[in-house]
């Protein structure tokens, strides 16, 4: 029996999150400008790994999900307070189910995409907000038993993702971050993956 998807409650959950930051970010005084936050000032770049569930198609379990983002800051807005950056990232998760004693499925999936994130806040909380495209290659193994491996193929399928997350700042150059992510991908089988996942951004 499938259980049901946990990642589109996270996300309303995550929503509100954002809208209450937004509203509780505190003005910052002469000595404490936005310009000193994660990404403002000298710091154009910044790299996030992260790790966290994915449910594939809305119906089965959550899988582990692994990330890699570089973000590239293009834009600045109200004396930095808020920023436009462009975002390229990959991704990796995979699915295995047993079918009876001896056939077995094997898939795995991997993602690059390239997307604009806007973000804003104060100078340790930030929210933010974005989308993208990305190329998926899924690879299928289909193992049968006693006849070894009948189907093993692979193809690259083109979507778009929407996403949105908080930074919270705890050194100069560091944050951990939690984003809510949904791929819509043009494939005959996952075509709606739900991303909850969180880790570490350093900033140069």
């Amino acid at each position: 029996m499938h259980r049901p998807a946990s990642p589109p409650i996270a996300i309303a959950l995550l929503a509100l999150l954002l809208a209450a930051s937004a509203g509780a970010q505190p003005s910052d005084g002469p000595d404490d400008s936005f310009t000193k936050g994660l990404g403002g000032g000298d710091k154009r770049f910044s790299i996030a790994v992260g790790a966290g569930i994915v449910n594939p198609d809305g119906n089965s379990d959550e899988e582990p999900f692994f990330s890699l983002a570089l973000r590239i800051r293009l834009q600045s807005w109200r004396g930095d307070r808020v920023r436009g950056y462009l975002e390229p990232d990959v991704g990796f998760w995979q699915v295995s189910q047993d079918f009876g004693r001896d056939d077995h499925l094997d898939v795995e999936v991997t993602s690059a995409g390239l997307g604009y994130v806007v973000a804003f806040g104060g100078k340790r909380l930030e929210s933010f907000f974005g989308a993208g495209i990305g190329a998926y290659r899924e690879e299928v193994r289909i193992v049968g038993g006693g006849v070894g491996v009948v189907v093993d193929d692979s193809q690259t399928n083109l979507g778009g993702y929407l996403q949105l997350g908080l930074d919270y700042r705890f050194a100069d150059r560091a944050a951990v971050f939690v984003l809510s992510r949904i791929d819509f991908v043009d494939s005959d089988s996952f075509d709606q993956q739900t991303k909850l996942y969180g880790g570490l951004r350093f900033s140069f």
